[in-house]
């Protein structure tokens, strides 16, 4: 599962600069600020939580 979690970190890490969404953003910022290898372990995290928000709740995941 964290393989799969951080080759997931690393696609939108790839693309973060292409999107304009509130994920993309992030991951631009958190990659000026710490790097790339760090902001794809952060990004993996954000991943897996929401993840567990979405099970969790039972909902649909909503890109706001």
């Amino acid at each position: 599962m964290r393989k799969i979690l951080i080759q997931g970190a690393w696609s939108i890490i790839r693309y973060a600069d292409r999107g304009d969404d509130r994920l993309s953003r992030w991951a631009r910022q958190l990659i000026e600020r710490r790097g790339k290898h760090k902001a794809a372990i952060a990004v993996a995290n954000k991943l897996a939580r929401i993840i567990w928000a979405i099970s969790y709740h039972q909902t649909d995941y909503k890109a706001a």
